[in-house]
Order: structure tokens, then C-alpha cells, then sequence
């Protein structure tokens, strides 16, 4: 898998992070975490701006319970803002955010480094892969793997977000928290390096007017 800068930091940290767990595996929810603690990945953006921080991810993960299944109340019949979301709501802001040790077991290989992944993070690079060959992009950013691990619903990382967009983000009526999920990740596209790439061109910017002061060029004023 083709990935930007940001991505194989990424991953290393989420590799670091289940190797102090003894995990077996990356899952959704290691790699979210780490999508947070790197700078200026799109995915962190995406969170940010869903109100959703590094210390929101950590919080929930501490407080997590790892169960056998994820919870037979499926959040595809609830709708937000109808009779029975209430209830809902409740249940998910209250109860830990439920942790499966997620099927499979996959070499992958990014930036040269061997990685065992889960089955839905698999999905979720596969996703990020389609997305980008569908733009012509060469690679994958990290808010297309954000979109392709919450897309399915059985993820650690789906019930993770679930409870923190519940939490921190009210701006949602009339869907399917299914859908609220993977939409609001996805509503703006936050790419990888882009708050690095608008500096390095505001200091290129800011250089060139002092090297234009610095000569003493008499047109720059009017150019402003």
C-alpha cells in the first residue's frame, strides 16, 4: 500500500502502541489513536472538526470493556433525533465503548515495514485505495482508511466514533446512526500535510516580501 508521509508514521505508532498491549494484530481502534498523535494527518483533521480530540480517543479507550460480540442493538434501526433515540443515546453515552478482538490476521506491507493487520483495518487501506484510484491520486490518505474502518459496523473503531460524535457532536436528525458515522468523518475532505503545505507557502510568501524590501523594490506596494 501506496501512503502519504503521514500514513507509515501512522502506523508505526499504532504498531507501538499494540506491541505494549501484546496484540496480535493492529485493530481500528489502536489505529485511530494514532491517527491522533500524528501531525497534520487528514484523519485527525476530520476528527478535530467533528469537535473529537487525542484526549477524547484516549479517555474512551481506558474506559473501554472488551466483550465477545458487539452489542445485538443494531444501530441501523435508530434514528437520530426519532422516538427512540433517546434511549439510545443514553445507553451508548453511558456504557464503555465495547472492544472485540477483531477477525483476521494480515501481512501487509507499508513504506518497507511488515504489519499483521485485523480484517477491518484491511478494509479499511483497501477502502482508502479505491478511493484514490477513483480521484487518479497516487496515495492513500489517511481520512479514506478513517472512512473505510467505520465503514463497517462490527468495527472497534465504528463504536468508538459512534460514542464520541454521540458525545461531543450534535448536528445530526434523521439518520441512521449507521450513517452518521461514516458521513460526518467524510462531509469535508481534510488531506494529509495540508496545514504543513499552507505554512511552508505562507513562509515562502513572508520571504519573498522581505526579499523584496531588502532590495527595496519600488513596486512591491503596488502589488498590495
Amino acid at each position: 500500500f501506496s501512503l502519504t508521509y503521514q500514513g507509515p508514521a501512522a502506523f508505526a505508532t499504532a504498531k507501538k502502541v499494540a506491541d505494549a498491549h501484546h496484540a496480535a494484530a493492529l485493530l481500528t481502534e489502536v489505529l485511530v489513536l494514532a491517527f491522533t498523535k500524528i501531525n497534520d494527518t487528514g484523519a485527525g483533521t476530520a476528527l478535530l472538526d467533528r469537535h473529537i480530540s487525542r484526549i477524547d480517543v484516549r479517555r474512551e479507550l481506558d474506559k473501554a470493556r472488551h466483550v465477545e460480540k458487539h452489542d445485538a442493538a443494531d444501530p441501523s434501526l435508530h434514528y437520530a433525533g426519532m422516538s427512540d433515540s433517546a434511549p439510545f443515546e443514553d445507553r451508548i453515552k453511558k456504557d464503555p465503548v465495547p472492544l472485540i478482538n477483531e477477525p483476521g490476521k494480515h501481512l501487509i506491507m507499508i513504506a518497507d515495514r511488515q504489519y499483521t493487520v485485523s480484517d477491518y483495518v484491511l478494509h479499511g487501506l483497501r477502502y482508502g485505495k479505491a478511493l484514490v484510484d477513483q480521484q487518479e491520486s497516487d496515495v492513500i490518505q489517511t481520512q479514506g482508511i478513517l472512512v473505510g474502518i467505520v465503514d463497517l459496523q462490527d468495527s472497534n473503531a465504528f463504536w468508538l466514533l459512534l460514542k464520541l460524535l454521540i458525545l461531543k457532536y450534535r448536528s445530526f436528525y434523521a439518520q441512521a446512526y449507521t450513517n452518521i458515522v461514516q458521513d460526518k468523518l467524510n462531509q469535508f475532505r481534510f488531506a494529509d500535510g495540508e496545514h504543513t503545505a499552507d505554512r511552508k507557502r505562507r513562509e515562502h510568501h513572508y520571504n519573498s516580501l522581505i526579499h523584496q524590501l531588502d532590495r527595496g523594490d519600488h513596486f512591491l506596494l503596488q502589488e498590495y
